[in-house]
């Protein structure tokens, strides 16, 4: 077996030279690495949450805080790593972001039950300022180690690892969890995903920069999107829309750009990603406290999302050749109603795997869908600006989306909230029907 993955790690149809392979192989496994972290502690994490006690408002603070913090520190952290060395800035970064998981594993010896939701969102707040340093550095990193002609093959091997990754990690997580009493299993699973995290890093730090003139700021052309921004995946920046992009001397956020047609479509993502985060802080709530399902439960059903997202990415070309990027997005953004709404109507495991399948299917599909789209209407010269937007659009919906969370699930209940979020994403798709 490791014969068979060295040799699939190695098997590139390109001629490369050493570096170039060595590189390729630990970009592969650093996607292996975070595969780890995100089917364990970021998938994890808002069920502990839950687990202990966690309200809907604190389980909203986990996805809202961390997306805070990165707004605020992305374009300090472009500066400082345009002033480093890149390759060491990032690996430095990405450390400490690893070392914050760790913490995860030891917490439940330190911290009582009562104060442990609010000691989880103040770690997870810490995580995100290096995990936003190590995002935007990791990007650039790859735009400068990877040619641009080599780009769609690695991604998208790096995608098949990532899945194949969370998918393992996620049904292993959940056999530990079953076998192991609270919280010594949540600890097993944040120390396998420390150990991802740092499998992770160090291949990261292996990686070495090219002899080729590095890539110009925001001229990339393959940027990477992480997994479905789901409950608890907010815990690291690497699961937003990343951008290839460096920190330049002009500002990046001009306003004036949003007095075109280019406003009204940002407004648009900003719509989206605000509905999307109304129901992401209460899946794990209602998973929890209403269904009543255990944990083995629940990381099967956390599998079958990768599974969905992996099966559907496989068709994305083929209907993206035929309907185009934005009916594409119109089409997945109607369709990921199925999501909340299938887990509303569930009463027991059968639908919440049911819609953990189709919800992943349809995330597979339109989280491609909402970059490829944006990639078209951002022109190639003026990339970076239009792309902070963007990013700052995303990074608002999610605290938009999270504040209006625990009001909507105080004020309907968490089962009608899931409801309602199931409309509004439905409202959402057709604001992308109108200005996407």
């Amino acid at each position: 077996m490791q014969r068979v993955w060295r040799s699939w790690l190695a098997d590139d149809p390109f001629v490369l030279s050493a570096q170039a392979q060595a590189n390729y192989r630990h970009l592969y496994w650093d996607s292996f690495g975070f595969g780890m972290l995100s089917g364990s502690t970021i998938s994890f994490v808002a069920i502990y949450a839950v687990r202990v006690g966690a309200s809907a408002l604190q389980v909203s603070f986990l996805s809202s805080g961390p997306a805070v913090m990165s707004l605020v520190w992305s374009l300090p952290a472009g500066r400082w790593l345009g002033e480093r060395q890149l390759g060491p800035a990032t690996f430095q970064s990405g450390l400490w972001a690893r070392l914050g998981y760790l913490a995860l594993a030891v917490m439940p010896w330190l911290v009582s039950r009562a104060l442990m939701p609010w000691m989880l969102l103040l770690l997870l707040l810490f995580v995100a300022v290096p995990n936003t340093f190590w995002a935007v550095g990791f990007n650039a990193l790859f735009a400068d180690t990877v040619a641009p002609e080599h780009r769609g093959f690695v991604v998208g091997r790096r995608s098949v690892v990532l899945g194949v990754s969370q998918v393992l990690v996620s049904l292993v997580c959940g056999a530990v969890l079953s076998r192991l009493a609270f919280p010594l299993g949540y600890q097993v699973v944040f120390a396998l995903g420390a150990f991802g995290g740092g499998l992770s890093i160090y291949h990261l730090g292996c990686v070495r920069a090219l002899d080729a003139v590095p890539v110009r700021v925001g001229s990339a052309q393959q940027l990477t999107i992480g997994g479905e921004v789901r409950s608890g995946a907010a815990v690291g920046v690497a699961v937003a829309l990343r951008l290839l992009t460096r920190a330049r001397k002009t500002p990046l956020i001009r306003l004036a750009l949003l007095r075109g047609s280019f406003g009204p479509f940002i407004g648009a993502y900003f719509l989206f990603y605000t509905v999307q985060f109304i129901t992401v802080p209460l899946i794990p709530i209602y998973a929890v406290q209403t269904l009543q399902l255990p944990d083995s439960v629940v990381s099967i059903g956390s599998a079958l999302f990768f599974v969905g997202m992996g099966v559907s990415a496989a068709f994305l070309f083929r209907l993206s050749s035929r309907w185009g990027h934005r009916l594409v997005l119109v089409g997945s953004g109607l369709l990921y109603l199925c999501y909340p709404l299938l887990n509303a109507v569930a009463r027991g495991p059968l639908m919440f795997y049911a819609a953990a399948l189709v919800g992943g299917g349809v995330w597979g599909i339109l989280n491609a869908a909402l970059l490829n789209r944006l990639m078209e209407r951002v022109p190639e010269d003026d990339r970076p600006a239009h792309m902070a937007l963007h990013h700052f659009a995303l990074h608002l919906g999610i605290l938009c989306g999270s504040t209006m969370a625990p009001l909507l699930a105080g004020a309907l209940g968490v089962r009608q909230a899931l409801f309602a979020g199931a409309a509004l994403r439905v409202v959402a798709g057709i604001v992308f029907l109108i200005f996407g």
